[in-house]
Parts: structure tokens; C-alpha cells; sequence
């Protein structure tokens, strides 16, 4: 019989059938098995749903609008319809990209970096905050460079290392890779090192994200649960002043209700981009490449790190437009955040968040397609890469994450960052928890070939997330660096000219 997204496969049958992925089927009736696994083929027809299911499925919210309980209208996006959308936009976007490549930077970029450094030389005696683009470009380069040396230093490892930090090396592992390729670097991160090696223009930018990764996600990281914004500031002419309900304050002070932090500024790498004016003056079409690089890959390091910490949920406050002056479509937010949100979700694999965007103008109509749509724009090029070598469908790469998504419309009239709002966000936070505790249970008991069990935990809305399993890596990337990785093993088969079918880590 059909049962919701689970079969039971062999260990010890085709080795291709020994990882995990998504798709309908059946249990299966070999008596030895003691994995969760799916079919060995999947097509679009896998997400149309027996009219049993789709009951069930009402009762989790599948894209419904109005009122939540006690609290503000909005929109609910199951994970099945986030799976759809993505898959949706792959085929709108077939065709687009592949594996980034390393070119080196124009000289015209490493000399803007070279004159900023120069100009901040001697930054701490200023008796005013930096202003111009070369003095703020110049003082985070160079407190970048202290960090990442500090860092080393107290891992007291190589002296290469440090150098590496300072640009003195001829290795990739630099700072100013950030400013110079951070937005390949990042889109370079799902491929994992080992089969990087076969890709030599692509090679060096996972390399460089590797080395990034080992000190700035550290910086990145927020001692709480991390949140996202998008539209605050303490507007001196506004009467309110801090108490204004868009203020930067109440901001902070909504985090602090719902047991949270910004990643911008409350991070360590957030309040240095903050000392230096976020780069503000930094204007011009070279200025404004490097920029780009910059927030693209402390994006990624903000978003990493909340996946490395497992983080259940992620909130974003948005107060923004889509049109006019300073829209919703030139933030920080909608450029780099919500795009690294996708690749770290998908593109790494086994990470499942629910996302609540809380609109403060009460436009989510607007507001969430366009966010949603964001979340999927920085993979393509890695799906395109999957496509080529190793046979993928768009349902493949679609089943890595189970990210499903809400959004609140909260409007000047009747809602307020308060007590009230904080209540259902934490709501929302409890039930994405027993959810995924659900989750865990499947897993053991599908691990233990408990089959009862297993139909207990699907009847009662049961689903695999992977938000609870013990790996960290990207896709083909477990605890053991992926020595055990179909993934790897299909790049190695792949060589020889043999059928290749991989999929994400297996399930020990």
C-alpha cells in the first residue's frame, strides 16, 4: 500500500538503493531491510498525492491564507508546496548556469583593496567613524585580517595560515577572496572538496570557502537563535523616536521577546560590518561588485551557521516595499540572505527550517512569492551541475530539504512587535518541533525495521527532515568526510563511463 514518502529498501541489495531520498512508494517486501530509502526513479507524477494523503496533508497547512490562531493573517506554504515550487522553478530556469569558475579578479578590483588597505592604515586614530569608501573598505579589510589571524593563532596552527589570512600566500585562502569572489565562493559550497578535484576551475573557490569557513562562520554565529530583517531604522524626525514600532529598538527588543538575536549587528562579523557603515560609501560599478561579493558571503556565513546549530526556525521582519524608493528587492535580505538561506537548505542538503517572514505592512501577497522565488535563485547552477553529471531530476534535488514557510501580515492598525505577536511565533517554533520530533521517531523506528511503529508515525503525520540526523556536511558530505558517500562513488563510476544514480548521505 502507498504510504507518505517512506519505503523500506535493503542493505544489502544494489548499492544505489542504500541512500536516502524522497519519493512515493511501497513498502517493500524484502525482510531483510532496515533503511529508509525511496525508489530508484522518481518523476513528476511522484508529488501528486492519493486523496487519503491530501486529507492529511490539510491538516499541516498546505499554502492556506487568513488567520492563524489568535494572531495576524498570512500564509501558510507546506513543505510538499515548497517542494513544488522549487521544482517549478528549475524548469523555468533549465538550461541556466552550472558550476561556478575561478577567474581571477581584474586589476582594477585588487587595486581598490590595495589603496583601501593603505588609506586605513592607521585606522584607530580616527577621531571619527570612517566615511569615505576607501577608509570604511580599508578598516574591515584590515580588522578582518587581525580576526582571521587571532584566530589561527589561538588554533596554534601554521604560520602559512596566517599569511594565507593577509593575502601573502600564493594559496586561495585569503580575506580578500571575500571581496573578490564571494559570490562564486558561496555558489561553489555544495560541491563537495573530494569531487571538487576532478573540476579544476570550479577547485579553487570550494577551496577558498573551505578556508573562510574555518574562522568566519565562527564570527557569524549568534549565541541565540538567529533572526533576519529587513526595513528597521530609528528615524530621528519620527516623534516616537526608539518607541516607533519600525524602529531599530523594537527591533531588537522583539528578538529579545521571541529568545533571539539579529545576525546584523549582533554577531561579531555583523557589528564589524556595522563599525564600518556597512560599506555605504562605497558606490560605482567596481565598488558595488565588491560590495556584492562581501554581503553575499557573510550572508552565507550568517546562514551557515545557523545550520550548523540546527536552528528550527528562522525569522525575518520585513518593512519594505516592493516599489519606489529603497524597495524590498535591493535589501541585504532579498539579495543575499534568503538566496543562502535555499543553497544552505538545498544545496547542502538536511537542513529543513520553517520560515516566518512577518510583514509589517500586512503584504504578503506580494512579499512572499517574491521571498519564496528568492530562496530558490542561487540554485540552478548547482542542479544543472547534477543534471550533467550524475542523472538528476528536479525531484531529486527537490527532496533534500523539507522547508516549509509562513507568512505574517502584520499592519500598522492592529499589530505590533509585542508580547502578543511573540506568542505565536514561539507557537509556530513548539509545533516545528513536535513535528520534527515525529520525524526522529520514523527514523529510529524505520532503523530498527519496526514496522508498526512506522505505520503509528505515518498515521499520526510523520515526516523526514533530516533536521535530527548526525551529519554536517553538504550533499555527500557525512561525518567521515564522505568516504561513504554514493554521491563520491558515483563521481568515481561516473569516470568509467558506467550509469550513475547517487543521492544524498546514506542513513547509518
Amino acid at each position: 500500500e502507498e504510504c507518505d514518502l517512506l519505503d523500506i529498501a535493503s542493505e544489502g541489495g544494489d548499492a544505489s538503493r542504500g541512500f536516502i531520498d524522497f519519493e512515493h512508494s511501497g513498502f517493500s517486501n524484502d525482510g531483510t531491510s532496515n533503511f529508509i530509502a525511496m525508489g530508484q526513479e522518481t518523476s513528476e507524477e511522484t508529488l501528486e498525492e492519493a486523496p487519503q494523503l491530501r486529507r492529511k496533508r490539510r491538516r499541516r497547512g498546505r499554502g492556506k491564507r487568513g488567520k492563524g490562531p489568535g494572531g495576524p493573517s498570512g500564509e501558510q506554504v507546506s513543505a510538499d508546496e515548497m517542494q513544488r515550487g522549487l521544482v517549478e522553478f528549475l524548469k523555468q530556469h533549465r538550461g541556466i548556469g552550472g558550476l561556478p569558475e575561478f577567474h581571477k579578479a581584474p586589476g582594477e578590483y585588487k587595486a581598490l583593496l590595495a589603496t583601501a588597505r593603505a588609506k586605513a592604515r592607521d585606522w584607530q586614530s580616527w577621531a571619527v567613524p570612517p566615511r569615505s569608501c576607501l577608509e570604511q573598505l580599508g578598516g574591515l579589510l584590515n580588522d578582518l585580517v587581525r580576526c582571521c589571524i587571532g584566530v589561527f593563532q589561538v588554533r596554534s596552527t601554521s604560520s602559512e595560515a596566517e599569511r594565507n589570512c593577509a593575502g601573502n600566500s600564493r594559496e586561495v585562502g585569503s580575506v580578500d577572496n571575500i571581496f573578490l569572489e564571494g559570490k562564486a565562493v558561496v555558489e561553489a559550497q555544495p560541491l563537495p572538496p573530494v569531487v571538487a578535484m576532478n573540476f579544476p576551475k570550479t577547485k579553487p573557490l570550494v577551496e577558498a570557502g573551505r578556508f573562510l569557513k574555518e574562522w568566519i562562520v565562527e564570527m557569524a554565529t549568534a549565541k541565540k537563535a538567529a533572526i533576519l530583517w529587513a526595513g528597521f531604522w530609528t528615524n530621528a524626525s519620527d516623534p516616537e523616536g526608539h518607541q516607533s514600532r519600525t524602529s531599530k529598538e523594537s527591533l531588537f527588543h522583539f528578538a529579545d521577546l521571541i529568545e533571539s538575536q539579529t545576525v546584523h549587528p549582533s554577531t561579531e562579523l555583523g557589528q564589524l560590518a556595522e563599525k564600518y557603515g556597512n560599506l555605504a560609501a562605497c558606490q560605482g560599478p567596481i565598488e558595488n561588485e565588491v560590495k556584492s561579493n562581501m554581503w553575499s558571503l557573510f550572508s552565507f556565513a550568517f546562514v551557515f551557521g545557523m545550520r550548523e546549530k540546527r536552528q528550527d526556525m528562522v525569522v525575518a521582519l520585513v518593512h519594505k516595499e516592493m516599489d519606489g524608493t529603497r524597495p524590498l528587492s535591493e535589501s541585504i535580505l532579498f539579495q543575499y540572505e534568503i538566496p543562502t538561506l535555499g543553497i544552505a537548505a538545498w544545496g547542502l542538503g538536511h537542513w529543513s527550517p520553517h520560515i516566518v517572514l512577518i510583514d509589517l505592512l500586512g503584504t504578503c501577497k506580494q512579499t512572499s512569492p517574491a521571498l519564496r522565488k528568492q530562496l530558490y535563485s542561487g540554485l540552478p547552477g548547482f542542479y544543472e551541475y547534477l543534471v550533467k553529471e550524475f542523472q538528476w531530476s528536479s525531484l531529486d534535488f527537490a527532496f533534500h530539504a523539507r522547508v516549509s514557510w509562513t507568512c505574517l501580515d502584520c499592519p500598522h492598525s492592529h499589530c505590533h512587535l509585542d508580547d502578543r505577536l511573540a506568542k505565536q511565533v514561539k507557537e509556530l517554533l513548539q509545533a516545528k518541533r513536535q513535528h520534527d520530533q515525529g520525524g526522529a521517531a520514523l527514523i529510529r523506528a524505520a532503523k530498527a525495521g519496526d514496522v508498526s511503529r512506522m505505520e503509528k508515525a505515518l498515521n499520526d503525520g510523520a515526516d523526514v527532515n533530516f533536521q535530527h540526523l548526525p551529519w554536517s556536511g553538504g550533499i555527500g558530505q557525512g561525518q567521515e568526510g564522505g568516504r561513504d558517500c554514493p554521491l563520491l562513488r558515483g563521481a568515481e563510476r561516473s569516470r568509467s563511463g558506467s550509469p550513475v544514480l547517487v543521492g544524498p548521505q546514506r542513513l547509518r
